[in-house]
C-alpha cells in the first residue's frame, strides 16, 4: 500500500479528501491522509501565507522514508509571497502562469516526493485532475513527479 499525505488549508478541504478523494484512490491501494495546516493556536486551517505552507510539508517530509509522496489542495489566490513571483507574475496565460508558479515552488522545496496540486477552478474540475494525477502518480513503480495542468 502506498501513503499519500495531502496539505489542505481547512476542515471543508480536509473532508472532500477524506469523503471523495480516500475511497476512490484506496480501490488502487492508495491510502490518503489529509492534513489540515496549522495556522492559528485554534488549529482551525486556512493558508495565510506560503510560509503555512512550506512549514508543514518540510515536517512532513522529515521523514527519510520513501513510500509516500506530499501533495496539496490548496487555493493560492491572493498568497503574495509565493517563491518566483517575480518569474511569473508577468506571466498572463493562466496555464503557464501556474506551471511556472509550481516550478517556483518545486524548486524551493526539493524533494521529489513532493508536487504539488492547486485549487484555482471549481471544485469538482479540480478533483477530477487532482484524482487522476494522484492515481496516475503513485500507480507507477517509483514515486515520480507529475505536474498537471
Amino acid at each position: 500500500m502506498k501513503r499519500l499525505y495531502v496539505v489542505v488549508e481547512g476542515q471543508t478541504e480536509s473532508e472532500f479528501i477524506k469523503s471523495v478523494v480516500s475511497p476512490y484512490l484506496l480501490q488502487f491501494s492508495i491510502y490518503v491522509t489529509p492534513i489540515v495546516m496549522h495556522t492559528s493556536r485554534s488549529q482551525r486551517g486556512g493558508m495565510t501565507s506560503y510560509n503555512h505552507l512550506r512549514n508543514e510539508v518540510s515536517r512532513l517530509l522529515k521523514s527519510g522514508k520513501d513510500d509516500f509522496v506530499v501533495t496539496t489542495f490548496i487555493d493560492f489566490y491572493r498568497i503574495p509571497e509565493v517563491p518566483g513571483k517575480e518569474k511569473w507574475e508577468s506571466i498572463t496565460v493562466d496555464n503557464e502562469r501556474v506551471r511556472m508558479m509550481r516550478k517556483c515552488i518545486d524548486d524551493e522545496i526539493g524533494d521529489r516526493r513532493f508536487f504539488l496540486i492547486f485549487s484555482f477552478m471549481n471544485l469538482r474540475h479540480c478533483s477530477l485532475l487532482m484524482i487522476t494525477a494522484l492515481r496516475n502518480t503513485l500507480q507507477t513503480n517509483k514515486f515520480q513527479k507529475q505536474m498537471i495542468s
